[in-house]
């Protein structure tokens, strides 16, 4: 009788602190996450991505670009069940185009910083991999709207390369 109840007694533990263990780890997941979405909406303030193009036929008129985060971002973490992998995320967000008068000259569009035109806030979502405590950018999409009252389609987007994305991958 004894044995019986030390093992209860065991499993009553183990079944007690299992839970406890596992929201511990996936409150640790989650801050690491935030950290990284921090660190990438952050990156728009250091490097707002301007570009300086031209517009309209010719070289004549120019225009420069950047963008603006708009705080607001909504995030889903989800358990995969792989070693290697254990975690996938997604985080989406929205980001405004500012643009700038237009300009005879590509070097009076390049010192410009005034930016009074925004173009309708996008919508991008990255999906990341947790791995070796790296979340690492795996995907970049960005919403495409077809039509009014059908579902908006995820178009992949596939510069990914660049120094502003590698940018994301932040250790927690």
């Amino acid at each position: 009788m004894k044995k019986l109840f030390c093992l209860f007694s065991i499993f009553l533990l183990i079944s007690l602190v299992h839970p406890a263990a596992a929201a511990d780890q996936q409150q640790t997941i989650d801050a690491s996450f935030k950290v990284a979405i921090k660190k990438h909406l952050d990156s728009y303030k250091l490097d707002p991505r301007a570009t300086v193009y031209s517009v309209g036929f010719g070289e004549s008129s120019w225009r420069k670009s950047q963008c603006a985060v708009t705080g607001r971002y909504f995030y889903n973490i989800k358990p995969t069940g792989l070693v290697n992998r254990p975690y996938t995320a997604q985080l989406t967000y929205r980001l405004y185009m500012q643009v700038s008068d237009i300009y005879s000259s590509r070097d009076a569009a390049e010192m410009t910083n005034k930016f009074p035109k925004y173009t309708a806030p996008d919508t991008y979502r990255i999906t990341f991999q947790y791995q070796d405590g790296n979340w690492i950018p795996e995907k970049y999409e960005t919403q495409f709207e077809m039509l009014p009252g059908l579902p908006p389609l995820w178009l992949t987007l596939e510069n990914t390369n660049s120094d502003q994305y590698r940018q994301v991958a932040v250790k927690p």
